[in-house]
């Protein structure tokens, strides 16, 4: 999936985008969880 972006002109998404695409989508609780191993784990939590 990360090389399909890549080739395709994707992003990598910040904070505010994915806070932003998670209020449009009803999910308004939501942890970033920042680890060495990867990029980031997201939890996200409908309302």
């Amino acid at each position: 999936m990360m090389l399909l972006a890549h080739n395709s002109g994707g992003r990598e998404r910040t904070e505010q985008d994915w806070k932003w695409l998670f209020a449009e989508t009803g999910f308004l609780r939501y942890n970033i969880i920042r680890i060495k191993a990867l990029p980031s784990i997201i939890e996200a939590f409908p309302i």
